[in-house]
Order: C-alpha cells, then sequence, then structure tokens
C-alpha cells in the first residue's frame, strides 16, 4: 500500500475519532444550552410578567397621581373660591366699617347740631314764655276791657229797645190816627159806636198771607190763616212783613172765623205790593 494512502487512512481515522469526540462533546454541550435557553426562557417569561405586573402597578400609580392631582387640583379651586370669598368678605366688611365710621361720625354731627338746636330751641322757649306772658297779660286787659263793652252795648241795647218801643208806640199812635182820619172821611165813625182799633196782646200769632183780594171802595183785602182759635179778633191790629225787607203795612182785621180771618190792609202811603205768602205777625220782637 502507498505511504499516502496510509496517511490518509490514519488521517481519516483521526478525523473519524475527532469528530466522535466533538459529537459527543456538541451533544453535551446541546443539553446544557438547551437548559441555559429555557432557563433563560423561564427567566424572560418571568421578567416579561413581572414587567407586565410592574407596568401594571405603574398605570395604577400613574391613574392614582392622577386622581390625586385632580383631587389637589380641585382643592385648590376650592381653596382659590374660598380665599377669592374671604378677600370679598374682607372688601365687604372694610366698605362696612368705612360706612359705620361715616355713619357715627354722621351722628356725631347730628348730636352736636341737635345740642346746638336744642340750645336755640330753649331760647326760643324762654322768649316764648316771656311773649305768652305778655299776651296772657293783654288778653286779660282784652277780656276786661270786652266785659266793658259788653256791658255798654247791654246798656245801649236797652236804650235802643226803649227807643224802638217808643218809636213803634209813636207809630202806632199816628196809624190810628190815619185811620180814624180815614174812617172819619169814609163815614165809618160817623155813628160813633165803631170798636177802636188795638193791638194784640198775649202770646204772640205768627201766619202767613193766604189770599189777596179788592173791596168795591177799592181797599186791598187780605186772608190769613189765623182766626179766633189763635186769639184774634176784629180790629185787632196785625204787621205784615218779608224777610229780606221788613216791614210792608199793617193789617186791620175786619172779620174773623176760627182759623180764618180777614183784614184791610193799611200801607201808610207807601208803594209795595202785598204777595201770599207773606209773613204776618201779632208783634214784632
Amino acid at each position: 500500500m502507498h505511504i499516502t494512502t496510509k496517511i490518509l487512512i490514519v488521517l481519516g481515522a483521526l478525523l473519524s475519532v475527532a469528530l466522535s469526540s466533538l459529537t459527543i462533546a456538541y451533544t453535551a454541550n446541546a443539553d446544557t444550552l438547551r437548559q441555559q435557553i429555557d432557563a433563560e426562557r423561564q427567566a424572560k417569561d418571568t421578567a416579561n410578567a413581572d414587567l407586565s405586573l410592574e407596568r401594571t402597578r405603574s398605570q395604577t400609580d400613574l391613574a392614582d397621581a392622577r386622581q390625586r392631582a385632580e383631587n389637589a387640583e380641585s382643592a385648590r379651586d376650592q381653596l382659590q373660591s374660598q380665599i377669592n370669598d374671604l378677600m370679598q368678605e374682607r372688601a365687604r366688611l372694610i366698605n362696612e366699617a368705612a360706612l359705620a365710621k361715616l355713619e357715627a361720625e354722621r351722628i356725631g354731627n347730628q348730636i352736636q347740631s341737635l345740642g346746638s338746636t336744642a340750645e336755640t330751641q330753649q331760647t326760643l322757649l324762654s322768649s316764648l314764655n316771656e311773649e305768652n306772658s305778655a299776651l296772657r297779660k293783654r288778653l286779660t286787659d282784652g277780656a276786661q276791657r270786652e266785659v266793658q263793652l259788653i256791658d255798654r252795648q247791654n246798656e245801649l241795647e236797652g236804650q235802643r229797645q226803649v227807643l224802638q218801643q217808643n218809636v213803634r208806640a209813636l207809630t202806632e199812635q199816628l196809624n190810628e190816627a190815619r185811620l180814624a182820619i180815614q174812617n172819619a172821611r169814609s163815614g165809618g165813625n160817623a155813628q160813633g159806636n165803631a170798636r177802636p182799633i188795638e193791638a194784640l196782646f198775649g202770646p204772640r200769632v205768627d201766619t202767613r198771607v193766604r189770599s189777596i183780594a179788592r173791596a168795591p171802595n177799592g181797599d186791598e183785602l187780605v186772608t190769613i190763616a189765623a182766626g179766633s182759635a189763635s186769639g184774634l179778633r176784629e180790629n185787632i191790629k196785625l204787621t205784615v212783613f218779608r224777610d229780606g225787607e221788613g216791614f210792608l203795612a199793617n193789617l186791620i182785621l175786619t172779620r174773623v172765623d176760627i182759623t180764618e180771618s180777614v183784614g184791610r190792609l193799611d200801607k201808610l202811603g207807601r208803594d209795595v205790593t202785598i204777595r201770599e205768602g207773606d209773613l204776618v205777625t201779632s208783634r214784632i220782637e
């Protein structure tokens, strides 16, 4: 056999032994590597699980942190709102304090003014008391003067009434004289047996003119709503007057019934007109 062939055979045998050794070593290393790979995978899975757990925890912590941040923000807003309210309350209290101070000053000024007013009123009151005393004295003097004037007025009124009665008596006498002259001219007293004209004494009789007529001799005849039941009789002289105008004429009764009388008017030469409803009285007071 050739040497080369032998060398090749020997090399082949050596290579076979080396290959066997390598195969054995590879097999042993493969198990170790497999175990290491499995261990690495388990470690990786464990690490992933831990990472997921940590991530979950981180997310939970982040959510909690966000919630706490939101709560803190809300609390901050509430505190800010309270601060704003307190600031407004402080401003209001400051304003009220200023107003109270102004009010106190105003009240003080008012008290001072009232004090001055009280002093002025006291002075005025003293002056009014003095004036009142003077007026009271004047009033007393005036009252005394008034009493004197009333006494003088009563005295003059008495004199006036006396004079009025005298005038009335003179007027009646004058009217009777005129009537006597008229009767003498008309022949009414020719036989001398007619009753004299007289005034009515006793209770006063007040009535009104009921109707007016004209006698054939031209005399005006007046009918009144009063008669013998009121104490009237023939030849009684009554007075006719009107409110606002006073005396109008005399009325000499010529016929008297129980509740009605007829009389002749004596106007005493005056141009007056007698109307229905005019007042008739037995005595003017």
